[in-house]
């Protein structure tokens, strides 16, 4: 929307400095509000008697959901149950490691944190500006910051240390998570609730930010990765990808490095593209070529061709949508309303209920009732999906999305990307064959699932992704080990929860 790509648009101070002041604000009426608790009665929680400030909480928020935003393309908050309570509680994990790093005597030198700091900048001339320009309050705000993180890093490397799965419970992990089930749902959309009377004068309403993009001229330097490429000749490619941006940042001429070593027909033009609107790129490229202001170089991107790295020559004007054209998401968003979530939570009870006491078929509810367009031309069929990950080489992209084919329509109705829906796997692989279950809540609707029966998981996927496997396998572990830990370090310590607040 127009008024998150005008933020885009400001200087990186101003943004900077916004953020700096509104965190002062939040800080203040933190403060405020902890005179009015105590270290047994906390609003948030309190940890060996220091309390949650509003200001901590609202940051540890923004950041789980910058989290999934930057994973999941299409997001909305209702993704992440409870989010309240796991702020607090990812709050409580970091002061119980800063307080462990401290008695450990473990801490972050100041070249460390001086390296790390510069790494932020496009290059050292731009970092030198920023330390002569912005505040020094800033500056001590934005270093806490980076100490914190590394040490979060490094508290957790130690832990985890040793932390490997044996070949054993890699293939245990596989079978849990890669197990699979046949099922069919029918999905209420809170969206479907909302009127086009509505609809309309939303529109109106917020006009201006119902606005896209113009079109771009940028080029490219791309280092190809075969999609069959080993996990070695994968990272020898971003390696090599790293090293050319580390020249353009050093001040090499970008067409130059484009013509002597982008695997792209583009070379000869000096990675020139040309002029492209977006919808005409895969999504990840899209992404960070439509973020970049002109004359602006992007990070190492990767997509299914390889690495890129981008530069931006010319940005056209936005274009003002017209009302049809995002009808569908302004739909969606006020569909996240309490009036239209409240419609569709009604409405699939009882469809739910007609199921079960026989008056109406699954079948029968899912022409009626279902706003899932293309499982619903098959009975309400998804077909056999895993508990967990769908397989990468399958994932829907750019130029199939909202096509009629398996992929894209579990991307669509019940999928993040590769990540089947956490609320909807959950009920699912807990069902009985034959069974339906009541409404289950994702960011997608209301869905009621039917399972005609479970399979085991695929041992081919087993043997063409034991690296991707092993890795996942590997962090489960580790998760694993820090849970376990910090329960211990819970239990020791003095921690108060507030009502509402404890997961």
């Amino acid at each position: 929307m127009i008024r998150v790509l005008r933020k885009k648009k400001k200087p990186i101070f101003w943004i900077l400095m916004i953020s700096f002041v509104v965190g002062t604000i939040f800080l203040s009426w933190g403060v405020g509000q902890q005179k009015r608790q105590s270290a047994e009665n906390p609003q948030y929680a309190s940890i060996d008697g220091k309390q949650v400030s509003g200001a901590e909480y609202e940051e540890t928020k923004a950041r789980i959901i910058e989290r999934y935003k930057n994973r999941y393309k299409e997001f909305d908050e209702s993704m992440i149950p409870d989010i309240h309570k796991r702020a607090v509680d990812e709050i409580i994990k970091r002061r119980l490691l800063f307080a462990e790093a401290k008695r450990r005597g473990i801490y972050i030198s100041e070249k460390e944190l001086v390296q790390t700091t510069r790494l932020s900048f496009a290059d050292d001339n731009a970092y030198q500006q920023a330390r002569k320009t912005w505040p020094g309050r800033y500056w001590k705000w934005r270093e806490q910051e980076i100490r914190d993180e590394l040490l979060i890093a490094r508290m957790e490397a130690i832990i985890t240390d040793g932390a490997e799965p044996t070949d054993t419970e890699i293939k245990e992990y596989f079978d849990r998570w890669y197990q699979r089930a046949d099922a069919s749902h029918i999905l209420i959309d809170p969206a479907s609730y909302v009127s086009e009377e509505k609809a309309k004068k939303h529109y109106e309403d917020f006009k201006e930010e119902f606005k896209k993009p113009g079109p771009i001229r940028a080029r490219h330097i791309l280092i190809m990765v075969k999609q069959d490429a080993s996990q070695q000749e994968d990272q020898q490619a971003k390696a090599k990808a790293d090293s050319l941006l580390q020249q353009l940042k050093g001040g090499a001429d970008f067409a130059e490095l484009a013509k002597k070593n982008s695997n792209c027909a583009s070379a000869a033009n000096g990675g020139d593209l040309g002029t492209f609107s977006q919808g005409m790129m895969v999504p990840e490229f899209e992404k960070a070529a439509f973020a970049l202001e002109v004359g602006q170089t992007s990070d190492v991107t990767k997509t299914m061709f390889g690495y890129h790295i981008i530069k931006v020559d010319w940005k056209g004007e936005a274009i003002q949508q017209g009302y049809l054209e995002v009808r569908d998401k302004i739909r969606k968003t006020l569909g996240q309303e309490d009036d239209a979530l409240g419609s569709a939570s009604t409405a699939s009870k009882r469809i739910a209920k007609e199921i079960k006491a026989g008056t109406l078929t699954f079948s029968e509810a899912v022409q009626r009732y279902s706003d899932a367009k293309a499982s619903k031309k098959n009975h309400g069929r998804l077909g056999i999906i895993p508990r967990g990950f769908l397989p990468p080489q399958e994932i829907g992209t750019g130029t199939n999305r909202g096509t009629d084919t398996y992929f894209a329509m579990l991307q669509e109705e019940v999928a993040f990307g590769r990540t089947i829906a956490p609320q909807f796997s959950e009920v699912c692989f807990s069902m009985k064959e034959g069974g339906v279950s009541i409404p289950v809540k994702t960011s997608f609707g209301f869905h009621i699932i039917k399972v005609d029966r479970f399979l085991p998981s695929d041992e081919k996927r087993y043997e063409k992704e034991m690296d991707e496997i092993k890795e996942m396998a590997t962090s489960a572990k580790k998760n694993l080990f820090l849970g376990e830990w910090y329960k211990c370090l819970k239990k020791k310590a003095k921690v108060k929860v507030g009502e509402g607040f404890s997961s």
